[in-house]
C-alpha cells in the first residue's frame, strides 16, 4: 500500500512539474492545502495559492488558509468574489455550484493571464470522480486541472500524506460553502449565511467535528455524528442559548445524524452532490 501511495505522489509531482507554473484554488481545507504545499515543493516560486473570501465561505477556513500559507511560505493571494451579486446564484437552484464556480474560475483566469501562470488547479480527489457535482462542469468549461484526482489520490490517502508533511489540518473535517446549508429554491441572504456561520463556529468551539447547521428559516436543524448525541444533549441549554442568540427561534437535533448532501436525497435522476 505504501508503494502504491508513493507512486501516486510521484504522479502528482510529475503533473505539477509538467504545468510549469500553477495557480491553486486554496480554501484552507485539507485537499487544497496539501495541493498548495505540494505545488510549492515541486515548483518553488512558480506557484500562487489563491483564497477566495465572501459571505458564503467559512471564516475559520480562511484563517487556517492564512496561517498555513505563512507557515509554509506560500505565495498567497486573497481575492473577494461576488457570488452574492449573481441573481441565479441567489435564487439557489440545484446547479447553484456551477454558477458559483464559474464566477471563481473567470476571476482566477484573469489573474493567471496577468501573471503569466500557465495552469489553474483545484483540489478535487479521486473520491469525487464517483459522483457528479455541478461545480465540476464549470471546472471543465474553464479548463481547470484536478491533479489530485488525476493522480488517483483519495481523501484518506491525502490525509496520510498531509500528516507526514506536518500539515496542521490533516485531520480536519470536510467543509463546504455555507450556501449548502440552505434548501434548494430558498433565496440566499447574507444575514442567513451569517447566522449559519456563527452557529457552526460555536459548535466547533464546543468540540463537534463533522457538523452542519441546516437552515430552515426560524429553525436550525443541527447535524452531527450520532455518537456525539449524548454530548450535545448534556449541553443542550448552552447550544439553544447560543443559536437563539444568533437569531433562530427553534433549535433541533436531526436524529439521522450528519448527512452529506442531505438536500439531494430523493431528487429523481439527480447526481448532484452538496456537502
Amino acid at each position: 500500500m505504501i508503494m502504491v501511495l508513493n507512486d501516486k505522489k510521484k504522479k502528482l509531482a510529475a503533473l505539477l512539474r509538467g504545468y510549469g507554473s500553477v495557480m491553486v484554488a486554496y480554501s484552507g481545507g485539507i485537499d487544497s492545502t496539501f495541493l498548495a504545499v505540494m505545488a510549492k515543493k515541486i515548483l518553488g516560486e512558480k506557484h500562487l495559492a489563491v483564497t477566495a473570501v465572501s459571505a458564503i465561505r467559512s471564516e475559520d477556513e480562511t484563517k487556517t488558509a492564512r496561517a498555513i500559507a505563512k507557515k509554509f511560505k506560500l505565495n498567497h493571494l486573497i481575492i473577494k468574489t461576488s457570488e452574492l451579486k449573481n441573481k441565479i446564484f441567489l435564487a439557489n437552484p440545484p446547479d447553484r455550484c456551477f454558477h458559483c464556480k464559474s464566477l471563481l474560475w473567470r476571476e482566477m483566469n484573469k489573474i493567471a493571464r496577468l501573471k503569466g501562470i500557465s495552469a489553474i488547479i483545484e483540489g478535487s480527489t479521486a473520491d469525487d470522480l464517483k459522483e457528479y457535482r455541478p461545480g465540476k462542469a464549470a471546472s471543465v468549461k474553464y479548463g481547470i486541472k484536478s491533479p489530485l484526482a488525476e493522480a488517483g489520490l483519495t481523501k484518506a490517502e491525502i490525509r496520510t500524506l498531509a500528516k507526514k508533511m506536518g500539515l496542521p489540518n490533516w485531520k480536519a473535517p470536510s467543509n463546504s460553502c455555507l450556501a449548502t446549508r440552505i434548501p434548494y429554491g430558498r433565496a440566499i441572504k447574507v444575514s442567513e449565511l451569517r447566522k449559519i456561520g456563527s452557529s457552526e463556529a460555536f459548535l466547533r468551539e464546543l468540540g463537534f467535528g463533522n457538523l452542519r447547521v441546516r437552515h430552515h428559516g426560524d429553525l436550525a436543524r443541527i447535524e452531527i455524528p450520532v455518537e456525539q448525541f449524548n454530548k450535545a444533549l448534556k449541553i443542550k441549554n448552552k447550544i439553544i442559548e447560543s443559536l437563539r442568540g444568533a437569531g433562530y427561534k427553534f433549535v433541533t437535533l436531526d436524529l439521522a445524524g450528519y448527512q452529506k448532501g442531505c438536500y439531494d436525497s430523493g431528487m429523481k435522476d439527480a447526481k448532484r452532490k452538496n456537502n
